[in-house]
């Protein structure tokens, strides 16, 4: 009996270091902290994320650590894109933008970069869902790929329903 035990307690803990070592190195767990990326993500939401891919789309959402806060961003330009707002709304690579799932206008803010701005090879563009006053690329620039922790998988909604 007590041999069982100890073998239980040997599976047991070789199955939490295991799992340990996926959600470290493989996986993620991120939960949505403001309404930025909303209707795609709400605040309270769990996403769960893939760390090991490094080339990015456009209209991904990835978890970006910036300024140490993890911020849930959607992919906007990558390296090599020329990164325009104006007025008239997105422009990427000289094509105004039609952002259908995009309820407010882009507009660039007044303290915020300026434009147009071309990406570096590691650089990416991103911005939030909810456009208005919204923490994003506008402000902060181009994130390096290195404040990538990976692209999000799957959504689970806790609030709102």
């Amino acid at each position: 009996m007590k041999r069982e035990l100890i073998f239980l307690g040997i599976k047991i803990s070789a199955i939490v270091f295991v799992l340990v070592l996926v959600f470290t190195f493989v996986f993620g767990i991120a939960r949505c902290s403001d309404n930025m990326m909303s209707p795609a993500c709400k605040d309270g939401d769990i996403i769960f994320f893939y760390r090991l891919r490094k080339n990015y789309e456009e209209n991904e959402l990835v978890i970006v650590n910036k300024d140490d806060k993890v911020q849930i961003r959607r992919i906007i330009g990558r390296p090599g894109d020329i990164i325009e707002i104006t007025d008239a709304g997105l422009i990427i690579n000289g094509y105004q933008q039609q952002e259908l799932e995009i309820f407010k206008q882009t507009q660039p803010y007044l303290d915020g970069i300026k434009f147009p701005l071309e990406l570096k090879n590691d650089e990416y563009f991103v911005l939030a869902d909810n456009r208005e006053g919204a923490k994003d690329s506008r402000i902060y620039g181009p994130i390096k790929e290195q404040e990538v922790k990976g692209s999000a998988m799957i959504l689970i909604r806790r609030r709102g329903l």
